[in-house]
Order: structure tokens, then sequence, then C-alpha cells
């Protein structure tokens, strides 16, 4: 695979991993069972709130032809039974809407999270804090920054390590867990060590690759330019080089001295 395929490659992955996020609005965020059963509500109410003006309503009437007060007492006593059996129905009604909406939010939910829009949301947001931990990483080590900076970045992709895991193996539920919490703290840890010895690993080539290149540069607009074409010019015209002008050992030393710099680098 040529590398123009692979730089293609991976800059489609890099633009998927950075806007992942944002895919989360191609899904609902409520199931259509969720959105039906929304409506039935209203109608629980309304006809808790109409039977309850009818009962008054039919009291209101009925008191009207009565004249003495057991009669009143009866009736009375009629209509708060006749509201608790309603105040009883219409609760009866509202516990199955809930549970029912309950299990509906339950099959919708993914992996303890309300909805795979919210998962999708939250690991593109996860994904990114690790992609960006490991380019800081990678950016501390070629330009040869001091371990504290390593820190910062390896604290960024433990972080994010640690919710990656926590949203593809664990739910909300578990993280109360304290066996699962160590569980994930340890993996976490571990996969972090691990991507920062990694990272380490590649970029420490990549500047070892640059630095060849950049010796391999010098050599060819400097060392031989200086060296060679001097030195053989000199010889064939007959010119004695000054004292001024570096001389031929001294060139040599400086070519020596710069390759030994760049393999103590690598």
């Amino acid at each position: 695979m040529s590398n123009k395929i692979k730089g293609v490659i991976l800059g489609i992955v890099s633009f998927l991993i950075v806007t992942m996020s944002l895919l989360h609005i191609f899904f609902p965020p409520k199931s259509n069972d969720a959105i039906d059963h929304k409506k039935t509500y209203k109608k629980i109410i309304q006809k808790r709130d109409n039977g309850n003006i009818k009962l008054i309503e039919g009291f209101n009437e009925e008191i009207k032809t009565i004249q003495n007060r057991d009669s009143i007492v009866k009736l009375a006593m009629k209509l708060s039974v006749d509201y608790k059996n309603h105040y009883e129905n219409s609760r009866t009604e509202l516990r199955q809407y809930t549970k029912k909406k309950a299990q509906i939010n339950i099959d919708h939910s993914f992996r303890g999270r309300s909805s795979f829009r919210l998962w999708v949301f939250m690991f593109g947001i996860v994904i990114l804090g690790l992609f960006f931990a490991c380019k800081s990483l990678y950016h501390d080590i070629t330009i040869g920054s001091t371990f504290r900076m390593h820190f910062i970045s390896f604290s960024g992709i433990f972080v994010s390590l640690f919710w990656l895991i926590h949203l593809i193996f664990l739910t909300h539920k578990d993280f109360d867990r304290s066996n699962y919490f160590m569980l994930i703290l340890i993996c976490a840890l571990l996969s972090a060590i691990f991507t920062y010895f990694f990272v380490k690993y590649y970029s420490y080539k990549d500047a070892i690759i640059k630095n060849l290149l950049k010796f391999i540069l010098r050599v060819k607009t400097i060392h031989v330019h200086e060296l060679g074409v001097k030195s053989l010019f000199a010889e064939r015209v007959g010119v004695k080089i000054s004292d001024e002008e570096k001389k031929v050992d001294d060139l040599l030393d400086e070519f020596d001295s710069d390759l030994k710099e760049t393999i103590k680098d690598l």
C-alpha cells in the first residue's frame, strides 16, 4: 500500500474520530412507541377530571331534591365511596401507564444509557479526547518535552480510556459497585501505559527517520560542497586555501562530529 493511500485512509479515520459525536443527530432521541404512548397520558388525566366533575354535578343535582338531614348524609357517603372508587381506578390506569412507559424506555435504551443516540454522543466525545491526548503525547515526545508534559497527556489517555471501557462494557448501575470500579481503573491504567509506550515507540521511530533525513540533507548541501568541491577545485587549479577558510581537516572533523551527534540521538 502506497504512502498516498495510507495518508488518505489516515485522514478519513481521523475525520471520523473527530466528528463522531456529531453522528448522534441521525438517531432518534425517543422511540415511536414512546411518542405514541405519551399521547395517552392526557386522555387518562382528562378521563379522571371528567369523572370528578360528573360526580360533583350528580351530587349537586340530587341534593336539590332532598329535604331531610339523613338523606343528605347518605348522599354524601355515597359521593365519598364513588369518588374513592373513581380515584383508585384512575391511579390504576396511571400505574399501568408508568409501567409501560418504563418498559418502552428500557427497550429504547442502550448499554445503560437512555438511547443509542446518547451513547453515540458520549462515545464520540470520549474518542475525541483519546485522539487528542494521543496526538498531544506524540507531539510532546517528538519535540523532546519533559516527562511532566508527557504525564499530562498520559493522564488524558487514562481518563479517556476509563470512560471508553465504562461505555462499552459497563452501565450506570455497575458504576456504584466498588469491584467494577476497581476493575475498570486497573484496565484503564494498563491500557494507558500500553498506549503511552506504543505512541512513544512510533514517535521515536519517526524522530529517528527525520534526524537521518536531516543528516543526509546536511551531507548533501553542506559537507559535500565544502569538503569535496572546495578541496577538489583547489587541487586542480593549484590555489592555496587561505588560513581564513576552513581546511580539509577541519571540515572532516565537523563531518565526524555531526555524524557522532546524529548516531547518539538514534
